[in-house]
Formats: structure tokens, C-alpha cells, sequence
């Protein structure tokens, strides 16, 4: 997947009377929401039992109810406890499944699940309310990168852009008047035909990345039926599509530049990199004269020859700055590839954060739908006034800035020239829904919508004179909520109670830009002496794996041989080898609930021996036979 604004990341109703700053709280139900919901002909959702899932019918133009309905997929929890009525999370993209994100949130707050029915639902045409998607057509359109600095590399992004907004309905197999219905002002009618077919006077809504769209022009249609609004990664609506693009281009440049500078004051970052700016400039530039090809690995153990090019650098850093473990992970690609001409990590980072099958370098979709996406986000802003060659002229501008990546910016070129999609259509100015309170959850860390953004409309929501909170966040990512209790306190009380007065106006929390920096391992097992040192290390590469460790998965070792994940984190170590002198074969098991990784290994070459190795909150500890003797060691 491209790094669009979707980047992303990233998931009978109680009478209720819209809060004012008395916080009127509503009746307990006369209707019982679970028969209400059977009425309609909900069932226990497959995936997640404890919410019921029905198809709502909604018809495809709300100007037009006659014209045709599709079911449009919702998933709801009913309240254990008294209800103060739906809380209606609104999921990000466009293009992400939000009954696929369905969660109880008892892990955040068992008051959210006990007081509010949680409602969530997949966006019109998207995975259970239509199934839209062109996940062939969208790796074409990302392969290759979106860096477009050189008048050569514009160009080839033009034409994989015009390929692009041919072939993804043709792949869908959508016609050009269903995608015409695909749009924020359908979806808002969607959400209120939700809230009709629950028999809820009012709502609340979370609304996260997208979702901040959404649910700012619900609240803007529907003021007298919306309770609160929280919104976490907030869209500006007075941008046009060229604007946000260009924003997204300065937040990713920013917060790049603030991720190297904090390398400089982490001493383990520091000691690595030394100038950590300077470092990425000289692997950036040496890259532009010619990519670099390394001996990848492959799922099956094998390794395969791949590049990595300048353009590469651009995807995986728009990617990596998203949130402060990318970031760290970054930096120590950044070391090794710098210090070692080690491209194995970046190359492997990249393919996790992108998406990319190792095997085929094919993007692998899944779980996003590109199609959904650039059909509401083009049909939404049109067509870009001055076409291609309008949003090409300000790609070659920002250029000339020399940035350090370009990628973000690039993501919704398909826009200009969209099938679907009016003429470019006049902006909304920031919605101030009369008498709802709100609140905005705003990161600097953010790239994805970046955190002028939500100030933006912060400040303006202020200026006309609404009850409204913000929770401004010092480093951070995209999406706030759940992350951190500085931030979840405040947004879950400000969801229980609009009014509550322990909720300041203003909350600052720091979360930090990086997340710490774990130095590189040694270069070679040889130059280890202890058996608990290069076990120690061993595990270290394993944790330097994205998404490690992800259930039913198997991936390469940087040097050969594979790891296999089972459903349990049960791990089978074949020939594994994170050194170049030394193999790895055995079983493991990582403990989620406890964080302890065990494993029981084999090791061959550089050092031989049979090893039992756990890590866990007390420490490590190694004991068996290490080249000859037997260890039991500890730290």
C-alpha cells in the first residue's frame, strides 16, 4: 500500500437528550436493544460474538431512497449497564473495515462497554457492504515508489497514476454511477440511517483519521442528534486535496527531521550514527547515483537478490516516521545500512510497513482497500482545478526544496483525473455543530494528518464559542487514543460525560518521538564470547522483525533459514541465521500475556551447543552446553 493520507495506519438505543453544559443524561432503555437488533435480523457476528452484526439496507443515494439499497454491514455491542446510547466509532482510510476493528474496549475502559452501545460499520462499498477493492490495479500503482523529484521520476508516477484510475473500477468491475455514490456526504446519511434503525435520539461519535471527516460532517448535518464528538487525527476540511497533499509532504520532512535529531540526544543512537541527519543525507545521495542490490531473505529460508532504491528510502521513511517504534526501527536500519553497507533491515522494513511480499515484491493490499479510498477521497474533494499538470507543477516546487522524501505527497495524484470525481468542489468551512461538544486528540508526531491540522480546527471551533477540549500531544503518532493513559483518561471521561469538570480545556502529554534506540548486535557470533550474549542477541534480531511476533506467520533470518509462527507464538527456528557465522535450529514459544520469550536451541558454526534460553521481566537466563561446556548463566 502507497502512503496516501490512508497511511496509515489505522477499527433500542437509549432516549437521549443532546448534552448541554447541564450534561443531561438519558433513560435506561425502553426497548431492549438486543430485541430491537433481532428485529432487524442481527445475528452474533463470526469473528466477534459478543457484538451482533446485521446488513442495514440504506439506500444508495439518500436524495433518491427509491432508487435502490445495498446492506450496508454494522456491528453492535449492546450496553451491560444502563446505556447513555450508541458510541459510534468511526473507522480511518477511507478503506479500512470497521467491523473487522469491532472491540468491546473493556482494555481501555470496562465503562465504555458497560455504558454505551458500541457501534461500528464498514463505509459503503467497503468489505461486507459491498466488497469494493482493486488490490492488482493498487500494486501496480505503487510499485516503483512515489518519489517524483526528477522530471523522468514525475513522469513514470503520471502514467502508473492514469493507469491506476483505469484499471481499479474496471477491477472492482464497479460502473461509474455506483462509484458515484461513494462519497462522505452518503456515508453521513449511512450513519444516520444507523442511528434511525437503533430508535437513539442521539449519538456519540469517536471518529479517527477518516473518520475525523466523517464524523465532523455528521455533527455539521446533524448537530441536534449528536451528543459529543471526539477526534483523534483530525482532518482539515478547508484544505482542498492538493493542499493536504502538500501538508502531508511538510509533516513527513518534519517530523523526519525531528526523529534525527532526537537519535543526536539518545546516547545509543548517538554513539552509532554521530550525526544521524548527516548520516541519512549520505546514504539518501549515494543511493540516488544507484541502487544497491542485497541478498534479501525469503519465507522459505532462501535468499534472493532485490534492490533497494532512493525511492525505497522515500517509502520506507513516509512510513517508518508514522509513530515512535517506526521511527526507532528506522534509525537502526539507518546504522546498519550506514555502518555495515547492511541493506537487509531497511529492506525488511520497508516490507513489513508497506506491505510487500518478499517473495514477489508484490503489495499486498489486504485489510485496506485502495478502491474505497481514492473513490470518496477523489469523488469528496473532484477533480483538481489545472488537472495532472496542476499537481505535477507543485510536486516539481516542493522538490526544489530538496526534501528528504517525497512519498506522501504523491499519494492522491490519482484524484486529478478520477473518472467519477465533479470538478474540484468548493471547501467546507470547519464545522461547529450548535450546542455539541467536542473534543480533539492532536499529535506532532502525526503524519498521516498532521497536527496543524487539528489545531486548525481547534482554534476555529474555540473562536466560535463551543465547548471544546483538546488533548495536544508532544511526539506521538497517528491516532492517539489507547496509547497512553495521559491521553485516555481525559478522552474516555470526556466520552462518558461531555461536562464532566474534571476534564481541563488544555491537556499536554508527552509521549516522546523515538522509542528508544536498541543498539545493533555484533556484527558477527565469533566476536561473542558468552552463551547468554549471543542468545541475547539472537533474540534481539528476532524482536527487530516488524510485527514480530504476528501469529500464524514465517519469515526469513537476515542470513538464511526461517522462523515459523504458529496460532499459539509457538516458534519452529529452521536453520536460522541473524549472523553469517552461525545457525539456529529449534523451537520457542513467546508468552504474550507474560512478554517472555523461551526458546530451546541447537546453535551451529562460529559456536556450537544446545541452549535454553528465557527472557522474561526478571531477566535472561541461559543454561545447557556451549562450545563444550555447560553454562548456566544469568542477568
Amino acid at each position: 500500500m502507497s502512503l496516501p493520507r490512508a497511511l496509515l495506519l489505522a477499527s433500542a438505543a437509549l432516549p437521549l437528550v443532546a448534552c448541554s453544559s447541564e450534561s443531561a443524561e438519558p433513560a435506561p432503555f425502553t426497548l431492549n436493544l438486543a430485541e430491537r437488533l433481532a428485529t432487524l435480523g442481527a445475528a452474533p457476528c463470526e469473528d466477534a460474538p459478543d457484538f451482533l452484526c446485521l446488513g442495514l439496507p440504506v439506500p444508495w443515494d439518500h436524495a433518491a431512497p427509491g432508487e435502490g439499497t445495498f446492506p450496508l454491514a454494522v456491528a453492535v455491542h449492546p450496553a451491560t449497564g444502563v446505556s447513555k446510547g450508541p458510541l459510534v466509532i468511526v473507522d480511518g482510510g477511507p478503506g479500512y473495515s470497521g467491523v473487522a476493528d469491532a472491540d468491546d474496549l473493556s482494555w481501555l475502559d470496562p465503562r465504555l462497554s458497560e455504558q454505551f452501545d458500541l457501534v461500528y460499520f464498514d463505509l459503503r462499498g467497503l468489505a461486507g457492504s459491498g466488497g469494493l477493492d482493486c488490490p492488482e490495479a493498487a500494486s501496480a500503482w505503487y510499485t516503483g515508489g512515489l518519489r517524483g523529484v526528477t522530471p523522468t521520476e514525475r513522469a513514470e508516477v503520471a502514467a502508473r497514476a492514469a493507469q491506476f484510475v483505469s484499471a481499479c473500477p474496471a477491477e472492482a468491475g464497479w460502473t461509474g454511477a455506483e462509484l458515484q455514490y461513494l462519497t462522505t456526504a452518503q456515508a453521513v446519511e449511512d450513519i444516520e440511517a444507523i442511528r434511525v434503525a437503533l430508535e437513539a435520539s442521539a449519538i456519540t461519535l469517536y471518529g479517527l483519521s477518516y473518520g475525523t471527516q466523517l464524523s465532523q460532517e455528521y455533527a455539521r448535518a446533524h448537530a441536534d442528534t449528536t451528543r459529543a464528538v471526539a477526534i483523534d487525527g483530525v482532518v482539515d476540511l478547508t484544505l482542498t486535496d492538493l493542499d493536504y497533499a502538500t501538508s502531508l509532504h511538510h509533516a513527513v520532512d518534519g517530523v523526519l527531521t525531528s526523529a534525527l535529531a532526537a537519535c543526536d540526544d539518545e546516547s545509543g543512537c548517538a554513539d552509532e550514527l554521530g550525526d544521524a541527519a548527516a548520516a541519512y543525507d549520505t546514504l539518501a545521495a549515494a543511493l540516488a547515483l544507484a541502487p544497491v542490490t542485497l541478498d534479501a531473505p525469503m519465507p522459505s529460508g532462501e535468499l534472493r537478490a532485490r534492490s533497494f532504491t532512493r525511492a525505497d528510502l522515500d517509502s520506507v521513511t513516509a512510513a517508518a516516521v508514522d509513530n515512535p517504534p517506526g521511527r526507532s526501527a528506522l534509525l537502526r536500519a539507518l546504522a546498519a545500512a550506514s555502518l555495515r553497507s547492511d541493506f537487509v533491515p531497511l529492506r525488511r522494513l520497508l516490507d513489513g510497513l508497506g506491505g510487500i511480499e518478499p517473495e514477489t515484491d508484490a503489495y499486498l493490499t489486504g485489510g485496506f482497500s485502495d478502491a474505497i479510498y481514492y473513490a470518496i477521497t477523489c469523488n469528496d474533494y473532484g477533480r483538481l482545478s489545472g488537472g495532472e499538470a496542476a499537481y505535477l507543477a507543485r510536486g516539481e516546487e516542493l522538490a526544489a526544496e530538496d526534501p528528504r522524501s517525497m512519498a506522501s505527497f504523491y499519494g492522491d495524484l490519482p484524484c486529478a483525473t478520477w473518472t467519477s470525481a465533479p470538478e474540484e468542489t468548493a471547501r467546507p468551512g470547519v464545522f461547529a455543530p450548535p450546542g455539541v461538544p467536542v473534543m480533539v486528540i492532536n499529535a506532532e508526531g502525526d503524519v498521516a494528518t498532521p497536527a496543524e491540522q487539528g489545531e486548525t480546527v481547534w482554534t476555529e471551533l474555540s473562536a466560535a464559542g463551543l465547548e471544546t477540549r483538546v488533548v495536544r500531544v508532544a511526539g506521538g503518532q497517528h491516532v492517539m487514543w489507547g496509547w497512553d493513559p495521559c491521553i485516555d483518561v481525559p478522552v474516555t471521561a470526556f466520552l462518558l460525560d461531555p461536562a464532566d469538570p474534571s476534564v481541563p480545556a488544555e491537556t499536554a502529554c508527552d509521549v516522546g518521538m523515538l522509542a528508544g534506540y536498541v543498539p545493533l548486535s555484533p556484527a558477527t557470533a565469533a566476536e561473542v564470547d558468552r552463551a547468554i550474549d549471543l542468545l541475547y542477541a539472537f533474540a534481539t534480531e528476532l524482536y527487530a522483525v516488524p510485527y514480530f511476533p504476528s501469529a500464524e506467520e514465517t519469515f526469513g533470518c537476515d542470513r538464511g533459514g526461517s522462523v515459523a509462527v504458529d496460532e499459539t507464538l509457538g516458534l519452529t527456528l529452521s536453520a536460522c541465521a541473524f549472523f553469517p557465522d552461525l545457525t539456529v535450529d529449534g523451537t520457542g514459544l513467546y508468552d504474550e500475556a507474560t512478554g517472555t520469550l523461551r526458546l530451546e536451541v541447537t546453535l551451529t558454526g562460529a559456536h556450537e551447543g544446545t541452549l535454553t534460553y528465557v527472557e522474561d521481566e526478571a531477566g535472561v537466563t541461559v543454561e545447557g552446553t556451549f562450545d563444550g561446556a555447560t553454562v548456566n548463566e544469568s542477568e
